[in-house]
């Protein structure tokens, strides 16, 4: 990336991560896809719907073009999405990829924004590079902090906040996104490591973590988002290894 603004991006491509339906939306594992649906809104000049996702392009005036991703797969399956989306947006080779997703290992509400790492143990970043290996991607993490005592891993990122929370989690997120598309718009350096300053601040603007539902403990049978665990897409396998996240990633 040039320091200068005659380097700027003209194509910039939005994944946000996340299971498909409604039983899943607003909850903390679909943070990544929600972001990005806040930032896409109704400001769209086209969508296109593809068997594995949908893609709303939005062309601004100063040229540049920015495509939400939304992946119409489960989550483990979400580099297909992408995939499929590539091979349909004009000049993807050249397109700058931001991919948007939780993160349990940074508290509610936290962000961190950053051009490289591993998986960390996330399904959904894990297919992305499996197809992906060796394209660069900027990746904005969104912390929904660890499980309450009592509370499993697939039952806490299945499960939701309450929603004037996660709206704040989604806001702070959307509004990171919108910096970096500004930043990534303009092809600068310092803009991007600015944003990255803004966001990966140790004071950030973290939420409090609220106490777990009874939906979420472990003695109840009743599991958010469990009713597809037989099912050959059932998204609990992308959670299985969410435990093992490494904090470095």
């Amino acid at each position: 990336m040039s320091s200068g603004t005659d380097a700027s991006h003209k194509v910039i491509i939005l994944l946000g991560l996340g299971n498909v339906g409604t039983k899943y939306s607003k909850t903390r594992h679909n943070a990544g896809a929600s972001s990005v649906a806040q930032y896409r809104g109704s400001d769209t000049s086209k969508t296109e719907v593809q068997a594995s996702c949908e893609i709303a392009k939005c062309v601004r005036s100063d040229g540049l073009a920015v495509y939400c991703v939304s992946p119409l797969l489960p989550m483990n399956l979400n580099g297909q999405s992408l995939d499929s989306a590539l091979r349909v947006i004009a000049d993807s080779s050249n397109a700058e990829l931001v991919v948007a997703y939780d993160d349990m290992d940074l508290p509610v509400g936290t962000l961190r924004v950053r051009k490289k790492g591993s998986a960390g143990g996330h399904r959904g970043v894990e297919d992305v590079l499996r197809l992906l290996p060796h394209r660069p991607f900027y990746r904005v993490r969104i912390g929904i902090g660890r499980p309450q005592p009592g509370v499993a891993v697939p039952h806490h990122v299945l499960g939701r906040l309450p929603a004037e929370e996660f709206e704040k989690l989604t806001a702070h997120a959307k509004e990171c996104l919108h910096a970096l598309v500004e930043a990534l718009g303009a092809g600068q350096e310092s803009a991007v490591q600015a944003v990255m300053q803004r966001f990966n601040s140790k004071a950030g603007t973290a939420l409090t973590a609220p106490q777990p539902s009874k939906d979420e403990t472990l003695g109840n049978t009743k599991q958010p988002g469990s009713e597809g665990r037989g099912r050959k897409t059932a998204p609990l396998l992308e959670v299985e290894s969410a435990a093992k996240r490494s904090r470095g990633s």
